[in-house]
């Protein structure tokens, strides 16, 4: 960007939210345009799904789950004691980087880096910025107010493990200010086999509840799509426990 070039980048952009800032500040001072690959914001179905919230369809917004499959990588865990060679070709210093350096392993490459902090940035990093770009896309979200976690998988770690890897499993609540005619809103994250409760009625075969989701819960209904937004079903709220499911 400092030599007026444009930028298409690529997930996971940076470790912080300093850093993505910073990114964002010298994009603009240098006009440069910059993208991601991740189309979420732009399909048909968060147009749909943006459609439905902005006419009422399942009521006030007031919370949204999103639970992933992830982690599918080693993560609670320590370094590695043994020292394997480098496969020909690798030039592991240059893959290491600015991170502290270290023996290579398989552990860390290729594609298992996702769970190392120094490397990756855990399953939220990687797969709730699919969702997460759609959402704050759909609802207008703005930074939120607070943040609160919970994990799981670190209990017996060392100190060493807590500071290497993310956790096995983990809850993350973003709690954000009211915007326009949007009360306060609440997204709750999820990972690790960690999901919200199920909602009532809905079928086991075939519905979207056992795969990555999502699910913006209305005062009078719901809808339940895929991360990437595909699929969007419409949960009506019952007045008994039995709920009743359509695809639009």
């Amino acid at each position: 960007m400092r030599k007026r070039k444009h930028v298409l980048g690529q997930k996971p952009m940076a470790h912080s939210v300093g850093e993505a800032r910073r990114m964002a500040e010298v994009a603009r001072e240098m006009r440069a345009a910059t993208s991601l690959p991740v189309n979420n914001p732009s399909s048909e179905a968060s147009r749909i799904i943006r459609g439905w919230i902005a006419d009422g369809a399942i009521g006030t917004v007031r919370r949204v789950h999103n639970w992933s499959s992830r982690p599918n990588v080693p993560q609670g865990i320590e370094r590695p004691k043994e020292t394997p060679p480098v496969p020909q070709g690798l030039d592991w210093d240059l893959w290491v980087g600015p991170a502290p350096a270290r023996p290579y392993h398989k552990i860390y490459h290729p594609f298992q880096w996702r769970g190392w902090c120094h490397f990756g940035t855990g399953s939220l990093g990687n797969m709730g910025s699919y969702s997460f770009a759609g959402m704050f896309k759909i609802l207008d979200l703005t930074p939120p107010q607070t943040v609160e976690a919970c994990c799981t998988g670190h209990q017996d770690a060392s100190a060493e493990a807590l500071e290497e890897t993310y956790p096995k499993a983990s809850i993350i609540h973003w709690n954000f200010p009211a915007r326009d005619n949007r009360p306060e809103l609440r997204v709750i994250w999820y990972e690790g086999g960690l999901r919200p409760p199920r909602p009532a009625g809905l079928t086991q075969e075939g519905d979207h509840f056992f795969r990555p989701g999502e699910a913006n819960e209305g005062t009078m209904a719901a809808i339940l799509p895929s991360t990437d937004g595909w699929r969007p079903v419409r949960e009506d709220r019952p007045r008994s426990r039995a709920s009743n499911f359509r695809v639009l």
